[in-house]
């Protein structure tokens, strides 16, 4: 999304284009810096005695995409010298150098959603989705600079005329841009109004066909993604034209195979998915009920499973992978693509449960201070979620490191770690347990969700990052931990550091780690101060499981300075809950804007939609509470959480009724 102010000087473009892009959440940038840092360069290099010839060709190298990210990360206080403007015309009246200048601005444009002010930025970019023109009499324009200077007024005609003298003469298309006078009303009324254009879409869009045309260039994405996907596993497994890894995996999270492609399973990986498995007619989905057993959300509301039941039943789960693993000979995963997908769903049930097991300790830490070693048991899961991170993204990647230890080994160093162990021993000793600290089931959890996410944005951006060094923050339990996947999948491009933290928390029963305490919080041993900042002058990348209003990024972003580009990378885009937003804001214009807003962070990083749609579907109104076990589950089926309707679709059988072990369910 680009939104472009234009007009002559003096009246007010910068001040009104800061605080449009502060209003819609998004970036601005003044197009004068460049102009201005030309005009020192130039300035500094004419006091030496450097002819212009000589100057003209020396400034066309300065000039790039990196420059105006230096220009937007620094205090540019001195390019605002008056002694600077009669070196402008040297600059804008040089045909290559403005070639240049609007070339590096269209490059940093692309994948950023800003408000950019300037002159003729309706040339420049006859694209922009709004472009707004200011027009104001040389009268006003001169009255503000007297305000502004503390001069006469016969000096602010004066300095208005030689800036006046110093810029280009442009044709302007005033029926293709929205003129306002600037000078004319208020600032906050000017602001209101140039607002309301950009909720209102120009009076022409509304809210259906913006998400309508946002769904469809997400479907577009995700065909796309899969046929790329599609060509390296074929490549690197050698599997014929006809595979399709679509058949093989759910957006909702997991992985299927046919009960003959199971046989094929090397030994160690057939024993363990005929444990945790659930087969469905001729289908096996690997991860079964017990991947998800210990959230709240997959037990009937009058059954009501305390925190210490849910707990229980983890740490047995987490014992069992004590059992004799990975006996296989080789690898075959690394040619087998039946192995492939067996190891990647092994991965996920020991990834899923160490963040399972992260945010207990994050959510319990004030009850366990009589744990022997607690200072270590969070450094010791964070480093066993790397390394089953760094697994996932070698087989995702067909990246695998030359290392003397086997996956096996690697597996085992984990889920027999002794710190862990300990942990889980002790941690059934806890006497109060925080509401909502035992959860497995979040929208995040999908490694084609999140792989696509890398796939489409954040590998072509990190290819044309300058520096490389990034930071990820991991927001709340939707997306905890997945950062560490995208910092194992981006380590030979970025250098990334990763920080769990959390805003976002809508669980009423959750316990308040952010938003009802109004802060945001890192995890761990992360320190918000310390990364803010680290990373003044650096960029940081936001992950979330999906970006609805954008509040937790807003939130989130705010804690940075204002030199730090700070970007949304959702996973998913929930346009279905946008749609019908109205209903609770009873405000059609609110919902408006609030839509806007989410399209332009999706989008934000790589200039691409995420590939899927967030798990929402809120079409119909929300059903009435349930009275007994049957309307219960008519009431999940009804409901609008499409992950949940889902799970309690397939696993409705250990849901209502008494449990069955997964071994019973094969045949």
């Amino acid at each position: 999304m680009l939104i472009t102010i234009d007009g002559t000087n003096g009246q007010g473009k910068s001040t009104a284009g800061q605080m449009l892009a502060d209003r819609l959440g998004i970036s601005f940038f003044s197009t004068g810096l460049v102009i201005r840092f030309l005009a020192q360069a130039y300035q500094q290099l004419a006091d030496r005695g450097v002819s212009h010839e000589e100057i003209m060709p020396s400034l066309y190298a300065r000039v790039s995409s990196d420059t105006i990210l230096h220009l937007q990360n620094r205090d540019n206080a001195d390019l605002y010298d008056d002694g600077l403007v009669k070196y402008f015309a040297s600059i804008t009246g040089d045909g290559e150098m403005l070639n240049h200048v609007n070339t590096a601005l269209d490059d940093y444009r692309r994948g950023r959603a800003l408000v950019m002010d300037g002159r003729n930025l309706f040339e420049i970019f006859p694209d922009a989705e709004f472009k707004f023109y200011f027009e104001s009499t040389s009268e006003r324009r001169a009255e503000i600079l007297q305000l502004s200077k503390s001069i006469t007024r016969s000096e602010a005609l004066a300095r208005q005329r030689l800036r006046d003298d110093q810029e280009r003469t442009f044709t302007v298309p005033r029926g293709e841009l929205i003129v306002l006078d600037p000078l004319s009303r208020t600032l906050d009324d000017l602001i209101d109004t140039m607002h309301q254009r950009v909720a209102d879409g120009a009076s022409e869009t509304t809210l259906f066909e913006l998400l309508d045309s946002a769904d469809a260039e997400m479907k577009a994405n995700e065909d796309a993604f899969f046929d790329l996907w599609n060509r390296s596993i074929r490549t690197n497994l050698r599997c014929s034209d006809s595979f399709r890894i679509q058949d093989h995996v759910s957006k909702y999270g997991g992985f299927r195979l046919g009960l003959a492609e199971v046989d094929q399973l090397a030994p160690a990986l057939r024993d363990f998915f005929g444990r945790r498995g659930h087969v469905e007619g001729g289908t096996v989905w690997l991860r079964g009920y017990t991947y998800y057993e210990c959230d709240p959300q997959m037990h009937k509301k009058r059954s009501d499973p305390t925190e210490f039941a849910l707990w229980q039943n983890f740490c047995s789960r987490w014992g069992a992978y004590s059992e004799p693993a990975f006996a296989c000979d080789g690898e075959p995963w690394r040619s087998n693509a039946v192995d492939w997908i067996g190891m990647l769903s092994y991965l996920e049930y020991v990834f899923n449960d160490l963040t399972t097991m992260l945010w207990f300790v994050y959510s319990n830490e004030s009850g366990m201070d009589g744990i022997p070693g607690r200072p270590q048991i969070a450094p010791t899961i964070e480093a066993c979620v790397s390394e089953i991170a760094e697994m996932i993204a070698s087989l995702l990647l067909f990246r695998f490191p030359a290392s003397t230890d086997s996956f096996q080994q690697r597996i085992a160093d984990v889920v027999l770690n002794q710190t862990i162990s300990a942990f889980i021993d002790e941690s059934l000793r806890i006497s109060q347990l925080a509401p909502g600290s035992v959860r497995a089931v979040r929208e995040g959890d999908s490694l084609a969700v999140l792989f696509a996410a890398y796939t489409t944005k954040l590998a072509a951006f990190g290819e044309s990052l300058e520096p490389k060094r990034v930071l990820i923050l991991s927001n709340a339990f939707g997306a905890l931990n997945l950062g560490v996947i995208f910092q194992s999948l981006a380590s030979d491009r970025l250098q990334v550091e990763h920080l769990n933290v959390q805003y976002s928390q809508h669980r009423a029963n959750g316990p308040d780690l952010g938003e009802r305490s109004g802060i945001v919080r890192a995890f761990g041993g992360g320190s918000v101060a310390r990364v803010v900042d680290d990373y003044r002058d650096g960029c940081v990348i936001v992950v979330d499981d999906c970006i609805f209003t954008g509040k937790s990024f807003h939130e989130i972003r705010d804690i940075f300075d204002p030199s730090t580009e700070v970007l949304s990378l959702p996973l998913m885009l929930d346009t279905q809950s946008l749609k019908y937003y109205e209903r609770e804001t009873r405000d059609p214009q609110k919902t408006f804007r609030t839509a806007s807003v989410a399209v332009m962070r999706a989008r934000e990083l790589g200039d691409r939609f995420p590939v899927f749609q967030a798990f929402w579907d809120w079409s119909s109104q929300a059903p009435t509470a349930a009275q007994n076990e049957a309307s219960e589950f008519d009431e999940v089926m009804a409901g609008g959480d499409i992950l949940l309707r889902t799970l309690w679709s397939r696993f409705r059988q250990q849901i209502l009724v008494s449990p069955v072990k997964e071994s019973q369910q094969w045949a």
